[in-house]
This record gives C-alpha cells, structure tokens and sequence, in this order.
C-alpha cells in the first residue's frame, strides 16, 4: 500500500469511526432517558439481562456473517439495516414510549454492539500489524472527537427532543453505512486474500488459547463496567426524576467524558503503543477500574461514581479501544471472521448479564446496592488486571504463529539482496563442514622446474611467479610463523589467493592464531581482511568463532559483514556470549544512523542498492546479525522474512522483531523497520 492509498484509508476510516461514536452516545443518551423516565431504576439490572441473552444469540449470527460475507459487504449492510430500525422505532414514539425504551435497549445492545465489532473488523483486515501501531490510535481518536462533538451537533439541531434524535442517528447511520463502502474500495495490495473454507466461531475458540483469555478479558471489563453503570444510574436516579433533567444531564455527562477521551487518546494512545506496548496498555482499563471502585466503595456518591463511570468511559474508549484492536491483528482473517463478533458481543453481554444477575440477586435479597456492587467492581477488577498483563506472551504467540504460517512459503530467491541471497549460498557452498573450499581453481601443471621450485619449501612462498607460490603452498606445512604470516599475505594476491585459504585451513592447528590476529589488526591490508573471515568460517573451531565475533567491531563495514556470514556455519553452536556479542554489534551498527549507510558497498557485489534504496545493504546486515543473535527459530524466521517482498509478511516480521527485543534496542531500530523492514 503506497503513501497516497494509506492517507485515503486512514482519513475514511477515521470519519467512520467519528459518525459511529457520535451516534452510539447519542443513541445512549435517548435509550437512558427514555427507560429511567418511563421505569423505576429496579427494572434496569432486569433489561440488561434480557439485552444481554438477545446478544449472545445475535452473537453469532453476526460471526456467520462476517465469515460467510467478509467485513467490506456485510458492515455498509449493517449500518443500513440499522438506521431503517431507527426509523421504525422513531414512528413506535407517538405510541408508547416505553415500548421505545425497550425496543431502542435491545436494538443498541444487540446491534449497536454488532456494528462497533464489523466497523474494526473492516479497518484490521485493510492495516498489517506494523502500521496498525501507527494508525489506529489516529482512527480511534476521530471516533473519541465524534463522542463529543457529534452529540452535541445531534442535539442542538433535534432541538433536545429525545424523539427526533432517533430521525437523525437514523441518518447518520446511513452516512456510516456509505462511508464503510469508501474504506472497503480503498485499494489494498497489502491485504490478505480472504480464504474460501470458514471455520465455526466456536471451533475457532477452542483452537485459540489467545483468543480465549481475551475474550475472558473482555468479559470480565464488562462485568466491572456494568457494576459501575448500575452504581452511577442509580445514584443519578435517586437525584434527578424529570426527563428534562435526565437527559441534560446523560448529555453533559456523555460529552464531557468524550472531550476527555479524545484528549486522553490524543496525548497517550499512540505513544502508549510505540513505547510501552499493547499489553501495559491494555491493562490501563483494569487499573483504572480498580481504584475508582475502591475510591466510590469508600465514598459512595453521585459525584465519585460519576467519576468512577466516566474514567471507564474515557479509558475504555480511547487507549483500551486502540490496544485491544490491535491485539486482533495478528490473526488470520478467516480466524478473526470467526470469533470476533463472538468475543465483541458474546464476551462483553455475558459480562453485562453476569452484572445484570448478580445486581438483580442485590436488590431482591434488599442488600445494599451501591456498596456491594462497587466492591463486586473492585474485586473483578483485580482479576481483569492479571490476565490482562499476561496477554503480552499470548500476543507474541499469535504472532509467532502467523509468521511461521506465512514463512513456509517464504522462497529464499525471493529475497532481493545480492549481498544477502547469493553471497550466503555462495559462503554456505563453501563452508561446509568437513569440506575444503569446492571452487578453488586448479593448480595449473607445471614444469619440472617449477616443481622443483617448490621443493625449496618455505622460500617458494615468496616467488614471484604464481605457479611456484601455488606449488608451495600444497607442498609446505605451514609450521612457523613466518610462513603463515606469508600465506596470509598472499590472500591478497588474487591469482594464489585460493590456494592459500587451502593452506591456511588445512594447517589450522598451527595458523588459527595469525589468522585471528591478522584479522583483529586493522593496520592488516583491507584486501587481506575482508577475506580473512572465509578462513575462520572453514576452520570453525571455538577461537575462530570467537575472533569472529570481535571482528563484528572492525572499522570497515564489509570485514564485519562478512564476518557476520562466517558466523552463520556455526550458528547452531553460537554459546550465549557469542550471542550478546552479535546483538550488541547490530545495535552498534543501528546507532551509527542513516548517514553512513548509503555509502556502504561491498566489492564482490553489485546491485545491492535495489534492496530498500541505498541504504539496504546496511539495513539487511543488521537483520542478518539479530537472526544470529536471537536464539529462537521464529525469530530467525523473522529476521529472514523481514527481506521478503510480501508486504504483510514484512509487517508480521517487524512488528515481532520489535516485541521480542529488548525496549532501548526496538525503540532504535524501529525508524528503520516503520515500514515493514523497507524504510532506510
């Protein structure tokens, strides 16, 4: 997805996510006006639990939909449908108002959740994890601005009559269904290609352990909010009787929590995403619902849990939204189909039935309400908390599983580095343990003088003809120190430069020291460095690997380059220091930035330029270091898949690279990979 398409996605999607919020306050502050003005509060835990059991069963209607359908068809349709509801609900209010306030309850518990749930499932399937991070936090926060301007435009225009606010959510919610279609058309080469089988929502749940504990997170945070909601409404009942002063009050309260949400997602979400992650971000909401409980279990009053409401609210709708989208992701789309509606309706109306049942079980037994459903609210809370802070290895493990999924596709010639691809096979074909190096040109025949010239053992290696330092070199053991500092020396010579690696590998038990030192000592000739490593790969004991680890540090780019690809004929047996050693020299290489990584060149090599720009081959070195240095194979795996030209494989890749290292290190590579592993 280029620039332009990205920015067209982003601005529809934003704009949707504006007009859904707005009505769905407003929508709510009819429905609470309209119900607390025609019943007692009492009947209010038993509407939640008759809403609650409708949306189960919608639940899954929805997921089969979505499935069957795809977000981009059935979300206009939705939005659609539901505006036309409004309308007949609008005509049900000459009738009996009462009969709205029910039917409206059912409508936006059933429905309203069902359109906030397709609405994000349309925008996760457009955005690969990578710019997710970067761009539901913007999405989000149009929707926390809708909340809060959208209510107050929708009722200075109905003139404050809770009646004609249904024509106009009705209108909006076709203006929603027209803008879902815009952000459905937006092209997306990125995207994933919907997959033909479906899978059941409850098939999908069992198979997912992630999908599981968030759905049990969502739960619960409903449990909390609907403990919370009761405490608020009935505080706000036993003060205000009027609809007048109930619906004043339900909007000063909605907008100023919707103010306050788009500040909090403003100033936090998208910094909470790129700094501290999703998971801290995600348990922000149990945090919040915790003390507040506490604090309105100490103090019950109008204004405590007011506050105790609106923090949810305000929470709830900004960093918890843009965190909790993210953590779908990761997730196939045929899998995410399946049990998103689930986990969005079935998970958060269990919760409110779960509330409505225990608050119901309060007031029957004449027990006091406010406290105890307060202190209900504060001891889930403290369960919410926990799994929330568990979901990080469960959001890592769905993305090591797409990536996995992914990668076994991934075809090495895909990669378009020529220093990465065809220099590593070329190294491979030549290190293979055991072996000598296969593609060392014959030793040309000779004459009998020739060959009597190398009989003169040490002192051939200092002729001038290369017919004689060959035979030398096959003929001479290289024992003493002057002969292996002049082998090393030949290397530079192209003619005999092969023969002398053969030398040097073969007397390894006597040349490994100079070869070590010749390649740690940078007045050595450049020429002679940069092909020390070739040597060190072959021989392969635990003191070349070591040498090649401090030969990461050198002071010319293509000498620790190529010892970083010696390094991979021993990247089973790296131990751990060799492993800290090869991270801390990708960190070094981040740190040197952009300005000399353009001017990087190898000079065996040409054409790596078209990898990423100018700066690809220093970029690709740095992934080529990490997946030596991270142990585990998905982060190998990542390392690698990171150089594919597949566009979503590359976000899945970045966006693991940067959950699994440590915070400074992602924070200082993460400029470099914003764009899945193609921005230098």
């Amino acid at each position: 997805m280029n620039g332009r398409r990205e920015t067209v996605l982003v601005g529809w999607a934003a704009f949707g996510a504006f007009l859904m919020v707005s009505f769905q306050v407003t929508a709510k502050t009819v429905r609470d006006t309209l119900f607390l003005s025609s019943f007692p509060v009492t009947d209010l835990p038993l509407m939640v639990v008759a809403s609650a059991i409708f949306s189960l069963a919608l639940a899954f209607l929805i997921s089969r939909v979505l499935s069957a359908h795809g977000p981009a068809r059935a979300t206009p349709a939705l939005f659609v449908l539901s505006g036309i509801l409004l309308w007949g609900e609008w005509l049900l209010t000459d009738y009996s108002a009462g009969l709205v306030a029910v039917v409206l309850y059912f409508h936006l518990s059933g429905l309203g959740f069902a359109l906030v749930s397709a609405f994000w499932s349309l925008v996760g399937e457009q955005l690969d994890p990578h710019r997710a991070r970067r761009h539901l936090p913007r999405i989000a926060a149009g929707g926390t601005l809708g909340g809060a301007i959208g209510t107050l435009v929708v009722v200075y225009l109905a003139d404050v009559t809770p009646n004609n606010l249904l024509i106009l959510l009705g209108i909006a919610h076709l203006g929603c269904a027209a803008v879902c279609q815009q952000v459905s058309r937006v092209p997306s080469s990125d995207s994933q290609t919907p997959a033909p089988l479906r899978i059941s929502s409850l098939e999908a749940l069992r198979s997912m352990p992630y999908a599981r504990r968030l759905a049990a997170l969502v739960l619960l945070s409903a449990l909390v909010a609907g403990f919370l909601d009761f405490a608020f409404k009935a505080a706000t009942a036993g003060r205000l009787s009027s609809p007048e002063e109930l619906l004043k009050f339900f909007t000063f309260f909605h907008v100023s929590t919707s103010l306050v949400t788009f500040c909090v997602q403003s100033a936090f979400a998208r910094a909470g995403l790129g700094k501290v992650g999703p998971a801290p971000v995600l348990a922000s909401l149990p945090v919040v619902q915790m003390l507040t409980s506490a604090l309105g279990f100490l103090v019950p009053s109008l204004a405590v849990t007011g506050v105790a409401r609106g923090s949810d609210m305000v929470v709830r709708n900004s960093v918890f939204r843009s965190a909790y989208e993210f953590f779908y992701i990761p997730i196939s789309d045929r899998r995410k189909r399946a049990v998103k509606a689930v986990i969005d309706i079935g998970a958060e109306r269990t919760g409110d039935l779960l509330s409505g049942l225990a608050v119901q079980t309060i007031l029957v037994l004449s027990l006091p309400a406010l406290r105890l459903t307060l202190a209900g609210a504060l001891l889930v809370s403290v369960v919410s908390l926990g799994l929330a802070l568990r979901l990080r290895r469960g959001y890592l493990e769905a993305l090591e599983q797409g990536l996995m999924s992914r990668a076994l596709a991934l075809d090495p010639g895909d990669i378009p580095v020529p220093g990465v691809s065809e220099l590593i096979t070329s190294y491979m074909s030549k290190t293979q343990p055991g072996d000598i190096v296969e593609d060392s040109p014959p030793v040309r025949e000779v004459s009998p003088k020739t060959v009597a010239a190398g009989t003169l053992g040490h002192f051939g290696l200092f002729s001038e003809d290369a017919a004689v330092v060959q035979a030398a070199l096959a003929a001479t053991p290289l024992k003493d120190e002057a002969a292996i500092n002049q082998a090393i020396r030949l290397m530079a010579w192209d003619k005999v430069c092969d023969n002398a690696i053969r030398a040097l590998v073969v007397n390894s038990m006597t040349t490994t020291p100079c070869v070590t030192g010749a390649l740690l000592n940078q007045e050595t000739e450049f020429t002679i460095r940069r092909r020390l490593p070739r040597v060190l790969a072959e021989i392969g004991s635990e003191e070349a690997t070591r040498a090649l680890c401090l030969g990461l540090r050198d002071s010319r780019f293509e000498v620790r380059y190529r010892c970083g690809l010696a390094l991979m004929r021993t990247a089973d047996g790296l131990d751990d220091e060799c492993r800290t050693a090869v991270l801390e020299a990708a960190e070094i290489e981040v740190t040197v930035g952009r300005e000399l990584w353009p001017v990087y060149r190898l000079l065996d090599e040409t054409g790596a330029s078209n990898f990423y720009g100018p700066a690809g081959l220093a970029l690709a070195n740095v992934f080529h270091l990490l997946g030596l240095g991270l142990e585990d194979e998905a982060a190998k795996t990542a390392c690698r898949a990171i150089m594919s030209p597949d566009q979503r494989i590359r976000a899945i890749a970045a966006e693991y690279l940067l959950a699994r290292l440590a915070p400074p290190f992602a924070q200082t590579l993460e400029p470099f990979i914003r764009d899945g592993g193609r921005s230098a």
